[in-house]
């Protein structure tokens, strides 16, 4: 089944112009009397119309995330605290599939390394996965290269899917949904594996010849990458780092303080619905006003998380200088960059010999309310976690 065609508005230099036709993708049967759905390319003319509407979610966006830039500009050292932001999209996005753990939990891990339970394991993958993908960029652009390293730093260790070829793009049909019951109840079956690169190749180019706005680019590469469903699993995580990966590469979100897997989580149904309504009706236009409304609002959370943690860094160092006077700014950067720790944690954070100087220390903070032990069954090198500052990042 062919898509029909129409036409469809370009974006360039803030213009709209007419360009090409739209169109919807086809349909192709497969074994077992069932059809796969094989997108539109998106070069050389994009399946979209830029509306009206379009244009107002788009200037509301872009707003948001130059406020966003704005605001951690102000930061002496943004990079620190930003891990955090990376550790929040982490465990939300990963929640969007059914992985739950926290903030605090995944910091617990990070702090006394050995075995970790499989959920914490995937939620650290995909924090290890953004963070390499964000540093790649100095050297790559977002590539299929770059998209199956993060594939294989996502699916590393005993994680869900660990088996599933990590790294490589699927050489046999996969589907979405049917729970367990196999390709005949699928909500969705992505193209065959014969398409797969050819369509992967187009999405490259896409994302980095465009000139349509990079908030617009991210969500139609987004949605694109999630109809191929290239590899066999972790589609939905790599689909999402995309988002904040394309973000960074155009330039318009110099600092990744952004945890849009948030803004999916919380209207999940409706996440899922938007991206089913592309090859069930060509709904392109619902799934870029639903994505741009929810850029906009991620970007206002996170701005107002930064707000609240400055605030209370200023409040906090003033109590850390009566802590100690001479080590004050060293804690709080520690307390930013490791949340959760041990007192021997902070003791070589320090560069402190005296070990009674570090307890001191971590009491002094204890009866200050900065710190509190974390009950974890430990009666050696407790864990003290700076409370407030997660409880900023913790969903709500």
């Amino acid at each position: 089944m062919q898509g029909s065609a129409a036409h469809v508005y370009h974006l360039k230099r803030n213009m709209i112009y007419w360009s090409g036709i739209m169109r919807k993708g086809s349909y192709i049967a497969i074994e077992g009397g069932r059809q796969a759905f094989v997108p539109p390319k998106l070069t050389p003319s994009v399946p979209v119309r830029i509306s009206e509407r379009h244009m107002a979610l788009l200037a509301e966006a872009e707003r948001a995330l130059g406020e966003l830039n704005a605001v951690w500009s102000a930061f002496d050292d943004p990079w620190t605290l930003l891990w955090l932001y990376f550790r929040k999209e982490a465990v939300e996005s990963s929640a969007i599939e059914g992985t739950q753990t926290t903030v605090s939990g995944l910091l617990e891990t990070e702090a006394s390394p050995g075995v970790m339970d499989p959920a914490r394991e995937e939620v650290a993958n995909y924090f290890a996965a953004l963070r390499a993908g964000i540093e790649a960029l100095n050297r790559l652009p977002v590539s299929s290269r770059l998209i199956r390293d993060l594939h294989r730093t996502l699916l590393a260790g005993k994680v869900r899917g660990y088996w599933r070829a990590p790294g490589e793009f699927r050489r046999q049909q996969n589907f979405i949904g049917g729970s367990g019951r196999g390709i005949e109840d699928a909500a969705y079956i992505p193209p065959p594996p014969q398409f797969v690169e050819e369509l992967m190749g187009d999405l490259e180019r896409f994302i980095n010849e465009s000139e349509l706005p990079a908030s617009l680019v991210s969500a139609i590469a987004h949605a694109q990458f999630e109809l191929i469903h290239p590899f066999m699993d972790g589609n939905g995580r790599v689909g999402r780092l995309l988002i904040i990966l394309i973000l960074v590469a155009r330039g318009v979100l110099r600092y990744p303080a952004i945890y849009i897997s948030a803004y999916f989580l919380k209207n999940r149904e409706e996440y899922y619905a938007r991206l089913g309504a592309i090859s069930e009706a060509g709904d392109w236009d619902g799934w870029t006003s639903f994505f741009l409304a929810g850029l906009a609002e991620s970007a206002r959370a996170s701005i107002a998380t930064a707000e609240r943690v400055r605030s209370m860094m200023r409040e906090h160092g003033r109590i850390l200088a009566q802590v100690s006077p001479k080590y004050a700014s060293r804690i709080a950067r520690f307390l930013l960059k490791q949340p959760i720790f041990t007192t021997p944690q902070l003791k070589e954070e320090l560069g402190i010999r005296s070990a009674p100087q570090a307890w001191h220390m971590v009491n002094r903070m204890k009866a200050a309310g900065l710190i509190a032990p974390v009950y974890s069954g430990r009666r050696r090198n407790i864990l003290y976690a700076y409370t407030e500052l997660i409880r900023a990042f913790e969903r709500e």
